[in-house]
């Protein structure tokens, strides 16, 4: 989402309708965020999108591109939403074909809460719940602290003490074959010890599949 939106001003800088002033201010802004941005640009955008963009290694970023440039980033962005539309739907879909299997405080989180930009304080294990604790102030749902606490643990996948200030991004949920919910939620941001290659921060995948949730306010 990162890479679509500074794509989309890109265009936008490129917008004759707007005044000079305006489009002049954009893109000085602009311009030193691409420059620090390259590595994550080149890696994700098309290769011709790309080179329009970032035409020489040392050179900054141009934001004067000809018709034909702007046209393919223009639909390559289209093409990008809709997909990224489409499976939101579909993750949406599938948690109402759920729901009813769902524990009831899940529904109500999910219903109710969202831990996008959640920042995670720490993974513990007690006794017989796996608990993982969040600084939720970049949250538009909530802005203080929440911890969620999972009962009846069947499985869990790369859920340890290193994903200690990792971001959430984005989430979904599924059941497994015996029943358990299957919460599956994709983190960015590993300073304590998971890798960052070519400045990128990488980004990983977490699971766990439990029979029971809660959850509680700590702040």
């Amino acid at each position: 989402m990162q890479v679509l939106s500074y794509l989309h001003l890109v265009l936008e800088a490129q917008d004759e309708t707007d005044n000079d002033e305006s489009r002049s201010e954009l893109r000085s802004s602009l311009s030193g965020s691409l420059t620090e941005l390259r590595p994550l640009m080149t890696r994700y955008l098309p290769p011709g999108i790309a080179s329009a963009l970032y035409p020489a290694e040392d050179a900054p970023p141009r934001l004067d591109w000809d018709a034909a440039a702007r046209d393919a980033a223009a639909a390559w962005c289209a093409a990008w939403k809709a997909d990224w539309d489409r499976a939101c739907r579909l993750s949406h879909e599938t948690f109402l074909s759920i729901k009813d299997a769902l524990p009831e405080a899940l529904q109500q989180f999910r219903e109710t809460f969202s831990l996008h930009d959640a920042r995670i304080l720490s993974v513990n294990s007690v006794e017989d719940a796996i608990i993982l604790s969040f600084d939720c102030a970049g949250c538009l749902t909530h802005a203080g602290a929440l911890e969620l606490r999972f009962r009846g643990v069947e499985m869990t996948e790369e859920l340890t003490s290193a994903l200690r200030s990792a971001v959430w991004l984005y989430d979904e949920l599924e059941l497994t074959d015996s029943g358990c919910f299957d919460w599956k939620a994709l983190l960015h941001g590993f300073p304590h010890g998971l890798d960052c290659e070519d400045g990128i921060l990488a980004l990983h995948e977490i699971r766990i599949a439990a029979r029971s949730f809660d959850y509680r306010h700590t702040d």
